[in-house]
């Protein structure tokens, strides 16, 4: 009886440790989820990775408007677009000056950085955030089919909206009501 007992235990326990395997599909890039009610897309590469590829980070870590065209199966890029893009790098340092509604000229000394700002970004169709530094110095990165140096970048920071082209945004000086 116990030898009976313990084969029947053995059976049932090798019979019920197996389970069929689930035959995983892979999630295909238009199946990405949804995150606050907006579809996440994953790019096919990332901007950062083709100013990488192209050796190009020293160049487009100075202040201004940086942009390269290239093209990305060229470079190795598993991509469904072939053909001339372009990446864009901009740099630039937000000052808020201590006095509101003076078109004055200010001295450096009365300016002082948008430090640690949340901003938001839009140009060229595409969108994001990005935080400034202790020195209120930010940079946008980006890959568009066009290139981005006179297209309007809009910024936008604690209730207040700054338009100014891509091609020429350096050192912006902003009202104080930017820098609450």
């Amino acid at each position: 009886m116990t030898m009976k007992f313990l084969i029947f235990v053995a059976v049932v326990l090798l019979v019920g440790c197996q389970t069929p395997k689930k035959s995983e599909k892979p999630v295909s890039r238009t199946e990405l989820p949804i995150t606050s009610g907006v579809t996440t897309k994953v790019p096919e590469y990332e901007p950062l990775d083709v100013i990488e590829r192209l050796q190009l980070t020293t160049r487009f870590e100075n202040i201004g408007f940086h942009q390269t065209a290239f093209n990305p199966c060229d470079l190795g890029f598993v991509s469904r677009q072939c053909g001339t893009q372009y990446v864009a790098a901009i740099n630039f340092q937000l000052l808020c000056r201590a006095s509101t509604g003076t078109t004055e000229l200010v001295t450096h000394a009365e300016l002082h950085p948008l430090d640690y700002g949340d901003v938001k970004w839009q140009i060229a169709g595409q969108r994001g955030f990005l935080r400034t530094d202790g020195q209120g110095m930010g940079q946008i990165r980006l890959v568009t089919r066009k290139s981005a140096r006179k297209n309007r970048l809009i910024l936008i920071s604690n209730g207040q909206t700054l338009g100014l082209r891509a091609g020429e945004i350096r050192k912006i000086v902003l009202p104080q009501e930017w820098c609450y």
